[in-house]
């Protein structure tokens, strides 16, 4: 029987030349996953490098040990884990949390099939509640702080990959190989654009058993969350995490609350942070609690009706019972 990793790093052998894409969740790293096969593969045939992307680049949730043992190295694995020193090299793949927290509110639509309003799933995704992965600036402090400058970590955001995919697929495939096939890109980048992706999740239905109305290959938009997001929750969002978002670049230092703003000690705005984020999390717990507490409240309500209920079907069978014992008296004095 196969072993599935399911993510314990502790069942697989780790090799030196082991390349980890890394992420958080909804932040480019299916996209990476197939600009990497496409290349390997050396199609531009978005179906075939699809359903192969598994086999040139590993899940480290999803694939067997004795799948990723027989993989050719340097072998790429992806994970969505927060920093860890055992992985050798590590490519990082960011993007701004806020296109993030869309993409991942649309993908919870897809796969949960569960309506829920943005605001609300935006709570849970600023708690870390979505997923075993923990809050995003946690997750991205956590690999800037722990790559660092070493050659073996690579930063790549998701905006560059959009505004262009070859310089950044080209980056990648150095990082991991060492050179490069120009015309092996060109037909990568192709064959991943956004319109074959979404021609081909229809056409073969790659995701089954999911949502067919919400797309997993959406669009792709940077900027997106600017028409989801209200005023309240962009405060909130950037008090949570405008550190992070301010060391990748997606808030000027000079567009955040005194409070929030990155100073010249990187723990100040972390605690900034971290304070705020203890006065969220109690509101959260607060307004929680309250919502049970109506919640139970409806229930003994309910339960009270329902008392009421039996207690009238118990007058109503007493009386049937009384009224039947009066005929069975009137039906033996009249024989």
């Amino acid at each position: 029987m196969k072993v599935k990793i399911r993510g314990d790093l502790s069942k697989i052998e780790l090799f030196p030349d082991d390349v980890f894409l890394a992420s958080y969740p909804r932040s480019g790293n299916s996209w990476m996953r197939l600009l990497l096969s496409s290349y390997v593969i050396g199609s531009r045939d978005t179906i075939h490098s699809f359903e192969q992307s598994c086999r040139v680049v590993a899940e480290i949730y999803e694939s067997s040990v004795e799948a990723l043992s027989r993989m050719a190295r340097p072998r790429l694995i992806k994970t969505h884990s927060a920093f860890d020193p055992k992985l050798p090299r590590v490519i990082y793949i960011a993007r701004d949390a806020r296109d993030v927290a869309v993409s991942y509110y649309y993908y919870h639509r897809k796969f949960v099939k569960k309506e829920i309003p943005f605001s609300d799933f935006l709570r849970k995704f600023n708690l870390g509640q979505l997923d075993e992965f923990g809050i995003w600036s946690d997750h991205v402090n956590s690999w800037l702080d722990g790559g660092g400058e070493s050659p073996d970590f690579l930063v790549v955001k998701y905006e560059d990959l959009k505004r262009d995919a070859a310089e950044q697929l080209e980056n990648v495939v150095k990082f991991i190989w060492g050179s490069v096939n120009s015309e092996r890109v060109s037909q990568a980048v192709e064959a991943a654009e956004l319109s074959n992706l979404q021609a081909g999740e229809k056409r073969f239905d790659w995701f089954p058993g999911s949502d067919d109305n919400v797309r997993f290959f959406r669009s792709g938009n940077v900027g997106d969350w600017e028409s989801h997001f209200s005023e309240v929750d962009l405060e909130t969002f950037v008090k949570l995490h405008g550190s992070a978002l301010t060391r990748l670049g997606y808030v000027p230092a000079d567009k955040l609350q005194p409070g929030d703003r990155m100073s010249s000690s990187k723990g100040l705005a972390v605690e900034a942070s971290n304070a705020y984020r203890t006065q969220y999390v109690n509101a959260s717990l607060w307004e929680n609690q309250h919502q049970i507490q109506e919640r139970l409240q409806d229930i003994q309500e309910q339960l009270h009706q329902a008392r009421l209920q039996l207690n009238q079907v118990q007058d109503q069978l007493h009386i049937a019972h009384e009224t039947s014992t009066i005929l069975r008296q009137e039906l033996i004095v009249s024989r």
